[in-house]
């Protein structure tokens, strides 16, 4: 269920004062880590996650259309795109300043919106002189930003960005709720997709029960469009295609619930597949498996790479293989961030330590241009003992 529509005086499900406040001290704990007076941040989700509020989201305006200015003492500037000025000035009483903003995606209003508006509020905010940490916009804004702040003492530094990724990296149980939520539409969603697959009907068919399965449970947004994906080779979308006996289809989905996503992939056989296929498809289920349990507090990305390897030479799928682990959160993209780790030695951030209090989306992907690909991902939950399911459906074979 939506953690954030069932509630009630007999049972606490997500305290969003102490989610505020939780996510605030996160923030102010990592400015000062980093040895930062403040942050500037226009990404929609570091600006949700530090001000609460819901941003209207553009593809093409996801960096220009709001901004937030946070200072060590916890104060809080918002600049939301000027359409949604009133509305946010009703609905987020914990906001005392709050200022219409004109789209900064023309150059010419970005240099004024820095000089009328951005710098009189680093001054008014106690900013000047100081280090000041900047997440992402664009390059001619950041660029505006940089030369307006060296003006009155003030340097931008590019460690914005990694504070509050830092800051976003160990959720809080009220946060846990709402992805375990987000994670039950996704789980919808895929069941939906399985009732769906037979042979004849078409992939965009399949995304569109799925994607009205999971709008009709609330859903925010598609954090990524649904992918659905029959036969070979692999796509991350669907098509007008066909899907055909005896074919895999894949199936990506991700749910968004009060800003916090979920994502899981299932593969699905079509009709009654040869003894092989399924076996393969069995095997492949089981190694997933043994993966998730490698998962562990107290890991680092390196010895998982090492331990991954192995798994997959055990199972024979060695070969042609991808293991991956992202963090999830106000996004897909949570830290920690390993991308193949079974084959890449030099993998970045291989230092970084799993820790209890993350959460994960492991993918396991097998792609060999011979035979249909076989994918399979969830978003979980590390804890000290181990790993908690936040999508956990199971296709009808594993029933």
């Amino acid at each position: 269920m939506l953690a954030d529509q069932f509630i009630s005086s007999w049972e606490e499900l997500v305290n969003f004062d102490r989610l505020r406040e939780y996510r605030l001290s996160r923030t102010l704990h990592e400015i000062k880590r980093l040895e930062l007076d403040g942050v500037i941040l226009f990404k929609a989700d570091n600006i949700r996650y530090v001000s609460s509020i819901r941003p209207l989201i553009w593809e093409a305006g996801y960096q220009t259309r709001n901004f937030v200015i946070l200072n060590k003492e916890g104060d809080i500037s918002l600049f939301v795109a000027s359409g949604d000025y009133q509305r946010v000035k009703l609905n987020n009483p914990w906001l005392s300043n709050v200022k219409p903003l004109a789209s900064m995606e023309d150059a010419g209003i970005a240099r004024r919106v820095v000089s009328d508006s951005l710098i009189p509020e680093i001054k008014r905010m106690n900013l000047g002189n100081s280090k000041i940490g900047l997440d992402v916009t664009t390059f001619y804004t950041t660029d505006f930003i940089r030369k307006s702040l060296r003006e009155i003492g003030s340097d931008l530094d590019d460690s914005g960005e990694t504070a509050i990724r830092e800051a976003r990296t160990i959720k809080s149980d009220d946060e846990m709720r709402l992805i375990q939520a987000a994670g039950g539409i996704v789980d919808a969603g895929l069941a939906a997709s399985q009732d769906n697959i037979f042979a004849g009907n078409k992939e965009n068919s399949v995304a569109g029960q799925a994607l009205l399965t999971m709008y009709s449970l609330g859903t925010e947004w598609m954090p990524a469009n649904p992918a659905v994906c029959s036969g070979n080779p692999y796509r991350r979308f669907s098509t007008d295609k066909i899907i055909r006996y005896g074919e895999n289809v894949l199936v990506n989905l991700s749910a968004m619930n009060d800003g916090y996503c979920a994502e899981a992939t299932r593969t699905f056989s079509v009709g009654n597949p040869t003894e092989a296929k399924h076996r393969s498809i069995d095997n492949i289920r089981e190694a997933y498996s043994r993966l998730l349990g490698l998962l562990k507090s107290g890991l680092s990305i390196g010895d998982l790479t090492l331990e991954s390897r192995n798994v997959l030479l055990e199972f024979g799928l060695e070969r042609n293989s991808r293991v991956s682990l992202r963090g999830a959160g106000l996004s897909l993209t949570d830290l920690p961030i390993a991308i193949d780790i079974t084959h890449d030695s030099t993998v970045e951030g291989s230092e970084a330590v799993l820790k209890p209090g993350m959460a994960l989306i492991p993918e396991l992907r097998i792609d060999d241009n011979e035979s249909d690909p076989t994918i399979f991902s969830d978003t979980l939950q590390l804890t000290d003992q181990g790993i908690a399911h936040l999508t956990r459906y199971q296709s009808k074979e594993e029933w």
